[in-house]
Formats: C-alpha cells, sequence, structure tokens
C-alpha cells in the first residue's frame, strides 16, 4: 500500500500516460511525473524507459541542433522553455 500522495500519483500518472492519451494530456501528466519524481528524489530516465513498447517505441533522442522544446499542441519547436509557454498561451486563449 502507497502512503504518500506523490507515490500514488506518480503510479497513476504513469499507467495514464502508457495508454497513450492525446498530446495535451500527454504534456500535463509528464509535468506531473517530473515534479513527483523531483519531490521524491527518484531519476526520471527510468520511469520514462519502462514507457517505451514495441508498439510504442520511443521516439529518436533529438541532435543538439534540434529544439528541445516542442509545442505539444502543434509541434512547433522552440530554442527556450519560456518561448513555448509564451506561445501556448496562444492555444489557450483559442480554445477558451
Amino acid at each position: 500500500m502507497v502512503d504518500d500522495p506523490n507515490e500514488a500519483r506518480l503510479a497513476r500518472n504513469l499507467a495514464s500516460l502508457a495508454t497513450d492519451p492525446p498530446a495535451r494530456v500527454q504534456y500535463d501528466l509528464m509535468l506531473q511525473i517530473v515534479s513527483d519524481c523531483r519531490i521524491l528524489r527518484r531519476p526520471l530516465l527510468p520511469f520514462l524507459q519502462g514507457l517505451a513498447t514495441s508498439e510504442n517505441p520511443a521516439p529518436p533522442a533529438p541532435s543538439v541542433s534540434e529544439s528541445a522544446f516542442v509545442c505539444p499542441d502543434c509541434n512547433k519547436p522552440f530554442k527556450t522553455h519560456h518561448a513555448l509557454c509564451g506561445h501556448r498561451k496562444l492555444h489557450r486563449s483559442q480554445n477558451a
């Protein structure tokens, strides 16, 4: 039995992410997973490697020249996290 609410949420989010939800949901789940791994002082990589299966292979690692920040709604690449966050506000205002 899991007593820590972060442990329980981490397990739920990993199970939800493995079901291949829409990009927006994947983004939100990953933010929570990263947050919980930091709080619990656990490495993130083992959790992400466990999600790759033969049906849903992990995407290839981006090269150094590629952007590390991609909008989950429109796949537009950005060089910084701040630029991506500013861009995502456009999607939120369009959906409102």
